[in-house]
């Protein structure tokens, strides 16, 4: 079942309380609130780390026949 669009609906901001156009709503990343355009917080900055890639698997392994060796 699809939801309604909300264009002559509101919401409540979870931060000041005053009331807005649901179609404007924003949902903060880091807390989850649903806040307005005035009261959306900036994201704050990541710290970026290096990290080493595990080895992975081979993509088309073939089994041991048990021949000989390639030389």
């Amino acid at each position: 079942m699809p939801f309604a669009r909300g264009t002559f609906s509101w919401y409540i901001c979870d931060r000041c309380g005053e009331r807005y156009p649901y179609i404007q709503q924003n949902r903060e990343a880091d807390t989850g609130l649903l806040v307005c355009d005035t009261c959306i917080d900036s994201p704050l900055p990541q710290r970026h780390f290096t990290t080493r890639v595990d080895p992975q698997g081979l993509a088309r392994p073939r089994p041991d026949t048990g021949g000989r060796d390639p030389v």
